[in-house]
């Protein structure tokens, strides 16, 4: 019977120790798999914010692109009215000084105003040139 009891105390201490070893193994699990669902929670964040990012990329090439086309209308109205303006001075310089005087003041279109857009339109070409080209 001692020898009954003994293997009984080993059988006991046996189970006892895979017990703890399984003890151990589950928290180990436990804590890598709590490791592993805040690694997946930070990914689920940064893809959002990817796709945030994404979003925004495609708004600014849609903007840039409607920038663009809007100053391709302005450069258009620019050229034209350099035009108008290079067609008054040719009509101005075969008229006379009291013709010119007249015309001025009726047509609406007076010589500062020829003097900005001048201005504006190598302004416009400058900074085209040097931010977009």
């Amino acid at each position: 019977m001692a020898d009954a009891l003994s293997q009984i105390d080993i059988n006991y201490k046996n189970l006892q120790t895979h017990i703890d070893k399984l003890t151990l193994t589950q928290g180990s699990i436990i804590n890598k798999f709590d490791a592993l669902s805040k690694n997946v929670d930070d990914m689920r964040k940064i893809l959002a914010q990817f796709s945030e990012k994404v979003v925004q990329f495609e708004e600014v090439a849609s903007d840039r692109k409607k920038f663009k086309s809007d100053i391709k209308v302005l450069r258009n109205r620019i050229d034209e009215l350099y035009d108008i303006v290079k067609e008054g001075k040719e009509d101005s310089a075969s008229k006379s000084d009291e013709a010119r005087d007249a015309e001025s003041c009726h047509s609406g279109f007076s010589c500062s105003s020829k003097v900005l857009a001048l201005f504006v339109k190598g302004a416009l070409q400058s900074y085209l040139i040097y931010h977009w080209f």
